[in-house]
């Protein structure tokens, strides 16, 4: 894996990025090309089959939309800050606790893929859900120099 790099210092318009894992304790990321994911044996196909049951819109993003989802998490949550718990006020546990410590965005044809720290594919519709501002735990008693 890469240097990590603050989100918003992250081009995700280059197609040779095949997956980005955002951590959101902080909002830094980490991206990896296909080759590399393959040449440590972490590539994982992503099986799709159910959720392409569903029209495209219901899961697949954009690159505007993935930039969006992220600043408002990260607006939601805080902003800057030393570091903080994400949740979201969901019924789909999926969300919840530490299950997006890490936001993996996956690149695909038909567009990008938003998951959970364990890859859980994640409908648009969940991740709209309200940031859970209760446990936060987010630090900003001092300035965080990135």
């Amino acid at each position: 894996m890469s240097n990590w790099k603050y989100y918003e210092d992250v081009d995700f318009s280059d197609e040779n990025i095949a997956r980005y894992s955002i951590d959101t304790r902080d909002f830094y990321c980490a991206v990896q090309t296909k080759e590399e994911m393959e040449q440590s044996n972490l590539f994982e196909k992503i099986d799709t089959r159910v959720i392409d049951t569903y029209p495209i819109s219901k899961f697949y993003h954009t690159e505007q939309e993935v930039k969006d989802l992220i600043e408002r998490f990260w607006k939601e949550s805080g902003g800057d800050g030393e570091w903080r718990m994400l949740s979201l006020k969901s019924k789909n546990i999926n969300v919840t606790n530490w299950n997006l410590k890490y936001v993996r965005i996956t690149r695909t044809e038909k567009g990008f893929l938003v998951g959970n720290s364990q890859n859980y594919i994640l409908s648009k519709a969940t991740l709209s859900d309200p940031i859970e501002k209760e446990y936060l735990n987010h630090i900003a008693h001092k300035l965080y120099k990135r």
